[in-house]
């Protein structure tokens, strides 16, 4: 794709530079990001998208690749201030985050939901022209820090979907998550 190309120059961009000037880079290869501020009316992510409709809507298509890694923006953000303020971290590394397939997020997207009082029927289909990492070795930033992924899959999608709940959906207030 046109994104995967402008990616790789950028990085061969950023490295050489680097090499030139003598200074040391880090390039940051992040799978799909989940944050708050981000679900709702408008919102750009695909999977807070899809959080936001489980919690208004009664269904709700889940179109992803069959497997996905997937980062808490909190998670990433923390990995990221920790390259940053390590002089030996030089070169491509890949984040901690969550490996998961298309079931196991809808499986929880299910189980979440029931939390707030939510069924909606949940369709799953499989995009096979979105080409996103479905497993990303983060052994090389484990090895130079010994961080893992904090946040699991639900604790994420209870996240999103209590500020769906305090900003967007007036209806759910009063109701809390387990």
């Amino acid at each position: 794709s046109h994104y995967a190309v402008s990616k790789a120059a950028a990085e061969m961009v950023v490295t050489g530079l680097g090499a030139e000037s003598k200074i040391t880079t880090a390039i940051v290869r992040p799978g799909f990001v989940m944050s708050l501020g981000n679900v709702g009316g408008g919102a750009k992510l695909r999977i807070n998208t899809l959080i936001a409709s489980a919690m208004n809507e009664s269904e709700v298509e889940v179109k992803l690749p069959r497997r996905i890694f997937l980062h808490a923006a909190s998670d990433l953000a923390e990995s990221i201030v920790e390259l940053l303020v390590d002089n030996r971290a030089e070169g491509v590394f890949h984040l901690p985050g969550i490996a998961l397939s298309i079931d196991e997020f809808c499986e929880s997207l299910k189980n979440v939901a029931g939390e707030f009082g939510r069924s909606p029927k949940i369709t799953m289909k499989v995009d096979e022209d979105l080409a996103v990492p479905s497993e990303l070795d983060f052994t090389r930033f484990k090895t130079m820090f010994g961080s893992e992924p904090i946040m699991d899959l639900e604790s994420m999608i209870r996240e999103a979907a209590n500020e769906v709940k305090d900003s967007i959906n007036p209806q759910l207030e009063g109701l809390s998550s387990a």
